[in-house]
């Protein structure tokens, strides 16, 4: 089931162009750090940029590492604490060195102009530990 995240308006960034909507969705929201056989919180950027600008996303995770998976190879890949990618979804995972580490997590998605850099909107998605699993802070 997706769960939409942030449904918020991201306002754009000092910046000449029309401001980008975005958003970021989760599935799945949740992953027990370290011991899950999911690759971890899954999170998906949505966004309505300006008409005719291609945008790519360029993410940054606290701590821990942002993952993807290739269909094509059967393989995860590891992007560590910093990624970039054209909208495809992205996994969020608990490092070895931080599996006890229960303070929360900010994951910071910029969508950007693919052909300028320009930065067209940012959105922050918290992701916090209940007793039980890391999840998307609501």
């Amino acid at each position: 089931m997706r769960r939409p995240v942030l449904a918020a308006l991201a306002l754009a960034c000092a910046c000449g162009t029309a401001p980008t909507r975005m958003g970021v969705s989760a599935a799945p929201a949740a992953c027990l750090s370290g011991l899950s056989t999911t690759l971890g919180i899954g999170l998906t950027p949505e966004s309505v940029p300006p008409k005719g600008v291609r945008v790519r996303y360029r993410w940054r995770a606290g701590r821990g590492s942002l993952k993807s998976w290739n269909p094509d190879t059967q393989e995860t890949v590891v992007h560590g604490a910093e990624a970039l990618n054209d909208g495809g979804k992205l996994y969020w995972s608990c490092d070895g060195d931080g599996v006890g580490d229960r303070s929360p997590v900010t994951v910071s998605v910029i969508a950007e102009d693919a052909k300028t850099g320009e930065a067209l909107a940012r959105t922050d998605v918290r992701l916090e530990w209940d007793d039980e699993k890391m999840r998307v802070s609501r």
